[in-house]
């Protein structure tokens, strides 16, 4: 047996869970979907580090796109540095609300006009 050779990550429990793992909600399961698409493994709790799993800005900005795609909404990278955990960042992503058209009140009184410089 190759003493180097990672273990493989048991996530079948009685509780039907990994203990690092919490039970799935929609912005949960897609941010560790998201994780282990680009990270390229699912050996990771919810409370670990980005950087300490294999992460970096790069794989950051994909997983920002990856959310964008599955949630429909923007994801900014911000807020995956401001929350390097899997955990932090559903929550910081279920506590920001989607983006809704506003609409703009109606112009009242007369436009501007601009002034052109004549030759």
């Amino acid at each position: 047996m190759n003493p180097w050779r990672p273990l493989p990550l048991d996530l079948t429990r009685a509780e039907g869970t990994h203990p690092l793992m919490t039970p799935t909600t929609a912005p949960l399961g897609a941010v560790r979907d998201a994780w282990a698409t680009v990270l390229g493994h699912r050996d990771f709790g919810d409370d670990e580090n980005f950087n300490r799993v294999g992460g970096h800005s790069g794989a950051a900005l994909r997983i920002s796109k990856i959310l964008r795609t599955e949630l429909g909404r923007p994801v900014p990278i911000k807020l995956l540095f401001a929350h390097p955990t899997v955990r932090g960042q559903a929550k910081a992503i279920a506590g920001t609300e989607a983006p809704q058209t506003t609409e703009t009140a109606p112009a009242t009184g007369t436009a501007p006009t601009i002034e052109t410089a004549r030759a």
